[in-house]
This record gives structure tokens, C-alpha cells and sequence, in this order.
């Protein structure tokens, strides 16, 4: 008991220790090394992680939270997150955490936080990924066309086509005669003309 008969608060069912900060008794579920580690983390989101927690609870596809915050959070916050089940497992009054463990609370209660975490970025970089991939299919397209409409290239395949005729069967030309004419090759066997 405290000095007026009245103990100070404690963690709910977490086994936190019970700090002193200003005057005030506050609960510590974070060691000092990963709590300062968190703490760092939380100064880059961009925005308060009860508004994040609700983002994420009802997954609201359309708000404006970045897939950087969303990146972040995945890469810097959600692995120690998961490592600290006296956090996940708080029952106590928010108001008599610290701040980094008040402010990561929300997250913490969150159920299946790392799949809504996962499915939310997704859903951000799609219009990139979409965008990319346009990009590469319109330029194999492009390339594909050229190919086929290339007049050049029509004419050094014709080429390449009557030189292994002749080297292989002897047939210059197929009209020649007298020999077993080649109507095709594979695209491997271009590189044999380097050979040459």
C-alpha cells in the first residue's frame, strides 16, 4: 500500500512492471531496449495508431494512409509487436501505459493484424504493379509487331534459310533440285552464325 493506504495501479493480467514518470505511476510492458526501438518506429507514421487501428479493423480501402505508413508499419513495428504478448494480452486501462506501449495498444488488440497489414498494402500498390505491368505487356506488343512486320528481318531470315541449305544439303535455292530443301530452323541455331 502507498503512503494514504491506496496501491498504486498495476497491469491487468499482463505482469508489467510499474514505473515512476512525473509524479505518476506508469505500467511497462516493453523492455527499455525494444520499447526505445518502437518508440523511434512510431515518430514515422504519419498518422495516430487509433485512426490506423480503425483503418485497419474495418479495412477501409479507400483512405488516404500511404503504402509507405502501411510499409513501415509492416517492416519496423509489426515483428517486435508480435514478439510481446504481455502487450497483446493487456487488459488494463490504456491510460496507465506508457506512451509508446499506449500508442502501440491499438495495433496490439487488433485480431489478425499482420494479414490485415499485408492485404491493405496490397490493395495500395495495385494501381502501381497494374501501371508496370501495361507498361511491359504494350512494350512486348510493340516489339512483337516489329517482328513481324520487319521487311529486314524477313530478309536476313531468308538468308540465313538458303545458307543451311546449301551447307546441309547442297539445295541453293529452292527451286535447284536434286536435294532435300530446309523450310525451317529454329531461333537457337541463329547463333551458329556467329561461327561463321
Amino acid at each position: 500500500a502507498g503512503a494514504g493506504g491506496r496501491p498504486g495501479p498495476r497491469g491487468s493480467g499482463a505482469g508489467g512492471a510499474v514505473g515512476s514518470s512525473a509524479g505518476s505511476h506508469r505500467v511497462c510492458l516493453l523492455d527499455p531496449k525494444r520499447a526505445q526501438n518502437l518508440a523511434i518506429g512510431l515518430r514515422k507514421v504519419s498518422m495516430p495508431t487509433e485512426e490506423l487501428a480503425e483503418v485497419l479493423r474495418w479495412m477501409r480501402l479507400g483512405h488516404h494512409v500511404t503504402a509507405d505508413t502501411l510499409e513501415h508499419v509492416c517492416d519496423n513495428l509489426l515483428p517486435p509487436l508480435l514478439e510481446s504478448p504481455e502487450l497483446m494480452q493487456y487488459s488494463g486501462r490504456p491510460e496507465d501505459l506508457r506512451d509508446v506501449e499506449r500508442q502501440l495498444l491499438p495495433l496490439a488488440r487488433l485480431p489478425r493484424l499482420k494479414a490485415r497489414l499485408q492485404t491493405m498494402l496490397f490493395s495500395k500498390t495495385v494501381p502501381t504493379h497494374h501501371q508496370v505491368l501495361q507498361a511491359r505487356i504494350r512494350a512486348l506488343q510493340e516489339a512483337c509487331h516489329q517482328v513481324r512486320s520487319s521487311a529486314a528481318l524477313r530478309r536476313v531470315i531468308s538468308t540465313v534459310l538458303r545458307v543451311g541449305n546449301y551447307l546441309n544439303h547442297g539445295v541453293d535455292a529452292p527451286d535447284a533440285g536434286g536435294g532435300v530443301e530446309v523450310r525451317g530452323f529454329t531461333v537457337e541455331s541463329l547463333l551458329k552464325l556467329r561461327d561463321f
